[in-house]
């Protein structure tokens, strides 16, 4: 784990916990960015934002609309932008509690 470098999964959206698992084998820190971007740049698209805690819990509750890539890193937090903010499902939103 480098914290200057952002991860990019792509189509891998049903594997995501075993790619969380990985990722906790390689010493990402439990409160590390995440976020799913689905159907990017098509008029649907959606964000789902969360923390490698608590990603897994989030998908489960929300459900996954393919294709859809994942983030990992710190920059996403460049995805907190204003205008796509009523796109964004994320933990707080959803009544979970991080584990930070």
């Amino acid at each position: 784990y480098l914290d200057t470098r952002t991860l990019v999964v792509l189509m891998a959206v049903k594997r995501l916990p075993a790619i969380v698992s990985m990722l906790r084998e390689a010493a990402y820190p439990d409160s590390l960015p995440v976020a799913i971007v689905e159907r990017a740049g098509c008029s649907d698209q959606r964000t789902i934002r969360a923390t490698v805690a608590s990603i897994v819990e989030v998908v489960k509750r929300v459900g996954h609309n393919p294709p859809g890539l994942i983030v990992i890193g710190h920059s996403v937090n460049v995805l907190s932008d204003a205008a796509i903010q009523d796109r964004f499902l994320d933990a707080s939103t959803l009544g979970l509690h991080s584990a930070e």
